[in-house]
């Protein structure tokens, strides 16, 4: 007994074209929402990653523990040390 099917061709689904202006609005705008989760689950690993730092090691790569010992992006200062006026 054979569990495929006959036609393997298209499955007979809409094109994109002929599922509206409201449809293909919505699944771009949830296309969108989808990728601005997965960067910031990206983000969160990524920073997850880093806190186990030591503070030498973060502010080696450009971080440094705030007060409540969250990480924060090290600001810079354009002037190098010592030249300020």
């Amino acid at each position: 007994m054979m569990n495929t099917h006959s036609n393997t061709g298209d499955c007979g689904g809409a094109p994109s074209s002929a599922l509206g202006p409201a449809v293909s609005s919505l699944l771009s705008t949830m296309s969108g929402m989808s990728t601005g989760l997965l960067f910031a689950l990206l983000h969160r690993v990524a920073m997850r990653r880093i806190e186990r730092f030591s503070d030498r090691r973060l502010n080696d790569i450009g971080f440094e523990r705030d007060w409540d010992s969250s990480v924060i992006h090290r600001v810079r200062s354009s002037a190098p040390r010592g030249l300020t006026p």
